[in-house]
């Protein structure tokens, strides 16, 4: 890592920095990466049907690249998922793009998330990802369900049906360690998942950027009031766009909270956003339960398993990194 002041490494070293984690308990749990923006799909729960008809972004190999390096820099051991506001198999250097990110990040568990089009298809199939260096292929089953276990099956990997939650399945979200592991985890799509999981609050509104004409008919609505409810996901969660621009979280689909910072600044430009003046106020709202007081946040109403723990400790929240020298906070009230 490029040289910071003494007063930060001195945090950083106070939350337990190692060699597997660089940053200690500031590291992220995992990153997820946008290659694509755009869809061949127009589904209803999803903020890609907003998007123009066959209308692709592609990231390119200079972006790809820079992000990797902070990977393998930042946070070596962890996952990484592809997908957000895009089906990654569209892009056309993708197998070459995974190849890539082998090398640069050895010890990374890499996923890509997929409608699962490409591979019914047979425009792109389980062996040249796995080939590639990929570990996860986690598929939305958008096509009939008996073709993608066929399919499944016959490419002769490991795979579970992830809505069944088999006893004994590897879970995909879980980072292994196993630069080898090789798995298939075929999902329903929010189509088919029972009313008690809808319910339960499984799908977001991405900041109620969705088609709602749509999403009503299966009970999603605008958020008007956000649920007085934590969520840890900005401690957790590095999310890059196609462009190399972070954003706050998985659910800011149209790049609304303007965060500063891209990979191509390297990782003094990665300290910037993450610990930055607006992730660190974010982090403090979300923490004291104030979803409301958050331009974006207060239009979210998605709450993920354990979204209360108290992820990150208050103290951890008490300075920002301004790009020079970490700086202290004004606390909440």
């Amino acid at each position: 890592m490029k040289k910071i002041s003494a007063d930060m490494q001195a945090a950083i070293d106070s939350l337990g920095a190692s060699k597997r984690r660089p940053l200690g308990k500031f590291s992220p749990w995992a990153w997820g990466l946008e290659p694509v923006r755009g869809c061949n799909l127009k589904c209803w729960h999803c903020p890609a049907r907003l998007l123009p008809d066959n209308v692709y972004k592609y990231m390119t190999k200079e972006v790809w690249t820079a992000t990797w390096k902070i990977i393998s820099e930042l946070t070596p051991y962890g996952r990484v998922e592809m997908a957000h506001t895009g089906e990654p198999t569209l892009h056309p250097d993708l197998l070459e793009f995974v190849k890539i990110a082998r090398v640069i990040s050895p010890h990374s568990q890499i996923q890509v998330t997929t409608n699962g089009t490409q591979l019914i298809s047979r425009k792109i199939s389980y062996k040249k990802l796995f080939d590639a260096g990929v570990n996860v292929v986690y598929v939305d089953m958008y096509a009939p369900v008996k073709q993608h276990l066929k399919l499944a099956k016959a490419s002769g990997y490991k795979f579970y049906k992830y809505y069944e939650e088999e006893k004994d399945a590897i879970s995909c979200w879980t980072y292994h360690d196993d630069p080898d592991l090789k798995l298939i985890a075929l999902s329903q799509i929010p189509d088919n998942w029972p009313s008690r999981k809808l319910k339960k609050g499984g799908l977001g509104t991405f900041l109620n950027h969705i088609d709602f004409e749509v999403a009503q008919r299966f009970g999603i609505r605008p958020v008007e009031n956000a649920p007085h409810r934590r969520c840890s996901q900005p401690m957790k969660y590095v999310m890059i766009a196609n462009s190399g621009d972070y954003m706050m979280c998985c659910m800011d689909a149209l790049y609304e909270s303007k965060v500063t910072g891209n990979v191509l600044q390297g990782t003094k430009g990665f300290m910037k956003f993450w610990l930055g003046k607006y992730m660190q106020r974010t982090r403090q709202i979300l923490r004291s339960k104030r979803r409301k007081n958050h331009p974006l946040c207060k239009r979210c109403a998605i709450c993920y398993a354990r979204c209360d723990v108290l992820f990150w400790k208050k103290d951890m929240l008490n300075y920002y990194w301004n790009g020079r020298e970490y700086r202290p906070m004004k606390q909440l009230i």
